[in-house]
């Protein structure tokens, strides 16, 4: 059985791709612990993210629809997020 949280097997992953950023946090307000793990999660996982950039790409605001607005807001802050961005943890 391979146990996927050794570090042999963790360090061989960080190795294979030397481009990879560690997501950045947000700052914990109080009780959004865990909503910042699973945000860094999310962020972590590449075909997350890569469905997430191609939403990005073919987003259009709609600053009349408040929808509109907390969707963007939300993905520009998990793109943040995974480029290691510390826009993402001010802004927040």
């Amino acid at each position: 059985m391979l146990n996927v949280f050794t570090e042999k097997v963790f360090n061989e992953t960080l190795h294979k791709d030397s481009n990879y950023t560690y997501p950045q946090g947000l700052p914990n307000l109080g009780n959004t612990c865990y909503m910042n793990s699973l945000l860094q999660a999310l962020t972590g996982c590449p075909a997350f993210t890569t469905y997430i950039d191609r939403i990005w790409k073919h987003m259009k605001l709609d600053l009349d629809d408040s929808d509109s607005i907390v969707v963007f807001m939300l993905i520009k802050t998990l793109k943040d997020l995974k480029n290691g961005s510390l826009d993402a943890a001010e802004n927040a």
